[in-house]
């Protein structure tokens, strides 16, 4: 029953808004700040590298010498299986924030590329090869926790219903052309920078993390006039001569609660 009354208030607050375009989203002053951490966050869960890790983990772990390597590959598509439904049932039992989650994700797979890295480096060495898999999966592990899922729950979570579709439309073309670029330049990058490979994802996410701990709010549990607070001082009439100045304070009036 509690569902289906959160369904019914969702409709009639989507009734009452106004839909708002993708070229008004960005006139909004307000929603400006927020759209930037959407695209932001969108392109470091592609950045982080991880596509290139699935696409390419067969031919990844064969130059690095593990003799298993399908088997290994098939192991990392099992475990970013188990973790997205870990992640989900952790983020909806609201025990951990999503901007924690963000932080722990992109350092953890800060960490162990840096130790796929030194396997890399020393493949000679004797059981090089097997801790190579084990940071696999680890990074893996970590990219579900944070950047695999954690996205596009903030993005919903920024705007209400009038400009959220557009919002999540932005992001969703920026998910997939980084994702078309990682895809695209990962083997030469690998030809060219082997073993060293990893270390060039290893500075975007020191990028993005740095980002997330100054930048991107903490929304669980916050309404939507909490968030919009965050990025402008109650005193700023700085776009009271502004036209969508009606369809800012509308937004500020929305209440959305958030799980």
């Amino acid at each position: 029953m509690v569902d289906i009354e959160e369904m019914r208030i969702e409709q009639e607050r989507q009734l009452r808004e106004e839909r708002i375009s993708v070229v008004r989203l960005f006139q909004i002053q307000a929603l400006r700040i927020p759209l930037l951490i959407s695209v932001v966050l969108q392109l470091g869960q592609q950045f982080s590298g991880i596509n290139a890790v699935f696409y390419y983990s067969t031919s990844i772990l064969e130059k690095a010498g593990v003799k298993e390597s399908r088997v290994a590959s098939c192991a990392v598509g099992v475990v970013s299986v188990i973790m997205s439904g870990v992640t989900v049932v952790g983020k909806n039992s609201g025990i951990f924030g999503r901007r924690s989650l963000l932080l722990v994700g992109f350092g953890g797979m800060f960490v162990f590329y840096g130790l796929m890295t030194i396997t890399f480096r020393y493949e000679d060495l004797s059981g090089m090869n097997y801790i190579s898999v084990v940071a696999m999966l680890l990074l893996v592990v970590f990219f579900q926790v944070g950047p695999g899922a954690i996205p596009w729950f903030i993005t919903a979570e920024l705007f209400s219903q009038g400009p959220r579709a557009a919002a999540v439309s932005i992001a969703g073309v920026a998910n997939w052309l980084s994702n078309f670029v990682v895809g695209l330049m990962f083997p030469s990058m690998q030809d060219a920078l082997y073993p060293y490979t990893f270390l060039v994802f290893m500075a975007l996410l020191a990028i993005f993390f740095a980002f997330t701990l100054y930048l991107v709010p903490e929304t669980k549990g916050k309404t939507i006039n909490d968030i919009t607070r965050s990025f402008r001082k109650e005193e700023d009439d700085s776009f009271s001569d502004d036209p969508t100045k009606e369809n800012i304070q509308w937004i500020n009036r929305t209440q959305y609660q958030f799980s």
